[in-house]
Parts: structure tokens; C-alpha cells; sequence
């Protein structure tokens, strides 16, 4: 069945995520865009809140363990629910050069206690400080590490892993270097939320100009 074209027009897009669009871009664009300004002076102003989004909430149950990683020790933190039927692998966004495990502690633990889940989410390394393939092997060995300790440690084996944009494009490549290097497929689910899954571009991404609206392509 050939697909509607008109499904993907802008007339296709609900009001309500429309209006959201609109008003993400009015406040990105009352900030300097972020490919002019150093990483680590958009990752202090984030850490300081003194970014868009405002200051960082820990949640004071979260848990922070050190496992062994390609280059050293990576930081994993971990949201415990009292019920555990799932372990989820989390990897966060921000264009593979920002963002923090910790950085979203709140949606982490809503998920952890209303999906009853142990979300582990996975502090890589970052661009350009750590050039490719420093941040996938990173989420790599945390899939190993997960894949052999899940049971012991969580008390199931019932695996998912998902992330963000840039985290979303690291749990694919981490299901496959999986797959691929350690013949496991275990991940039961993957929850990959607006994924960039072609740093060519789509043809999508590569029509969609210079409308400021978290990325653009001018």
C-alpha cells in the first residue's frame, strides 16, 4: 500500500503539537544557537540552570555505580522501583556532545515507579572531548555489563533499552553491536523516541531548512 504523502504535510500536524513546536522555537531563538558557542559553555550553563531549561532536580533515591568500561570506569545511575519486573537501559540525548545520566532524574523515576522497571541510564562519554567511537562503546559495555548482571542484581533478566534523539540512535547501534559482537538478543524492547538514525539525513531532514527548532538544515 503506497503511503499518503499529504500524511507527512503540515497541515498533518495536530494543533497541539504544533503549538508545542512554536513554542520551543520562540524560546531557542532568544538563545545564541548552540553550534556557535564552546560544549562545555553550554554544558556549565546547564549544570549552573542557568540554561532553557532551568536548574537540574535530583531525585534523592537515585543510586550512581561505577562498571568497567572500554577507556576506564563509566558512571551508571540507577532508579530502583520496591517492584522490579524489568530492567531498562537508558541513553540519553543531546547530540552526542551534551546531557548527563543525571540530568533527567524526574521522567526517570516517574518511569521506574509507574512502569515498575530498574532504569539504568548510561553516562558516556562525549563529543568532541571523546571522538567516535568513545560513546557507543561506552553504552556497549554497559549493554554487556546489564546482559550479565541484570538477574543477579536486579532480580529479572527481562531487558529493554531506549533514549532520546541522540541516545535513541545509541541504544540502535547498541542492539546491534550486540547482536553482532556478542550474538545476544536479549532486549525485549527498544523505546527509541525521535531518533536520528541516518547522519546523512533523510530526505525529510534535508527539506526541513533553517526553522529553529532544536536542529535545522540551512
Amino acid at each position: 500500500m503506497a503511503l499518503d504523502p499529504a500524511m507527512f504535510g503540515p497541515a498533518a500536524v495536530d494543533a497541539e503539537t504544533a503549538a508545542f513546536n512554536d513554542a520551543i522555537e520562540r524560546l531557542i531563538a532568544t538563545q545564541p544557537p548552540i553550534n556557535e558557542l564552546p560544549p562545555q559553555v553550554i554544558r556549565d550553563a546547564r549544570e549552573s540552570g542557568a540554561s532553557i531549561f532551568g536548574p537540574i532536580v535530583r531525585v534523592d533515591w537515585a543510586t550512581e555505580r561505577r562498571i568497567h568500561g572500554p577507556a576506564g570506569e563509566i558512571t551508571v545511575r540507577q532508579f530502583v522501583p520496591e517492584t522490579v519486573s524489568g530492567v531498562y537501559l537508558h541513553i540519553h540525548g543531546g547530540g552526542f556532545m551534551l546531557g548527563r545520566a543525571h540530568h533527567q532524574d524526574v521522567r526517570l523515576a516517574a518511569l521506574a515507579t509507574q512502569c515498575q522497571v530498574a532504569v539504568v541510564s548510561v553516562d558516556y562519554r562525549l563529543a568532541p572531548e571523546h571522538p567516535y567511537p568513545a560513546g557507543p562503546d561506552d553504552c556497549e559495555a554497559a549493554a554487556v555489563w546489564l546482559a550479565a548482571q541484570a538477574k543477579r542484581q536486579f532480580g529479572t533478566d527481562r531487558l529493554l533499552i531506549g533514549g532520546e534523539s541522540a541516545g535513541a540512535n545509541l541504544a540502535a547501534v547498541t542492539l546491534l553491536r550486540m547482536r553482532d559482537r556478542h550474538r545476544f538478543t536479549g532486549f525485549s524492547g527498544a523505546v527509541l523516541t525521535f531518533g536520528v538514525f541516518d547522519i546523512a539525513m533523510t530526505p525529510s531532514a534535508r527539506r526541513w531548512g533553517d526553522r529553529n527548532l532544536i536542529i535545522n538544515t540551512p
